[in-house]
């Protein structure tokens, strides 16, 4: 029989030795405090985190926010560039150090491949994936759910809007738009039914 907690310090023993999920919920830092809290402490671990929206709406400068709080921390980072149009030194600009990220490019449905297996390798607490739309089936997505999930692993997926719209199994889905110089940023789906309809707008220096 499992003893019942009793305090706070108690119950979060409790969920690291029962529920790790749920323990984690926390997350990783998006690098912005507004839109840590507007999701409850970052973007969580251990599953799919969908950020859609057409090509300049800013999907790639929030994903290297991410990215940038890993790397600043000592961490290392992955990218998988489905497309190969990625231009590291955009992402050095946005705060992420070059010497700690990993970049693959694939061929078509390669790449897919490729983010699984950088995924499952559990060497990155975060791995962004882009230009997968024509080839992330629902299979592939839900092995691509099963590697994060098996390491822990935050696994952000860049998107156009039809290919995000196909994916369910997902713990995050974040709708981003162009506002002038910002960012807007709504919350489509959250796993975890904390966010689900909200909105934030992010500043210009996240719009780059």
């Amino acid at each position: 029989m499992v003893a019942q907690p009793t305090n706070l310090l108690e119950i979060r023993a409790f969920l690291q030795a029962q529920a790790p999920f749920l323990a984690e919920r926390e997350g990783l830092s998006s690098g912005h405090d507004d839109l840590d809290r507007l999701l409850s402490g970052g973007f969580p671990r251990g599953g799919l985190v969908v950020l859609s929206g057409l090509s300049g709406a800013g999907r790639m400068s929030v994903a290297a926010g991410v990215l940038a709080e890993e790397t600043k921390a000592g961490r290392p980072v992955a990218w998988i560039d489905g497309r190969g149009t990625l231009y590291p030194p955009a992402l050095a600009s946005l705060g992420v150090a070059p010497e700690r990220l990993l970049m693959v490019r694939g061929a078509k449905e390669r790449s897919v491949y490729a983010a699984e297996q950088v995924i499952d390798s559990g060497a990155f607490r975060v791995v962004v994936a882009s230009g997968l739309d024509g080839w992330l089936t629902a299979t592939r997505a839900r092995r691509l759910q099963t590697a994060a999930e098996g390491a822990r692993v935050a696994a952000l997926l860049l998107l156009e809007p039809p290919a995000a719209a196909q994916l369910q199994n997902v713990a995050l889905r974040l709708g981003l738009t162009r506002r002038k110089s910002a960012i807007q940023v709504e919350v489509e789906k959250d796993r975890a039914g904390r966010a689900t309809g909200r909105r934030i707008i992010l500043p210009q220096s996240m719009a780059a």
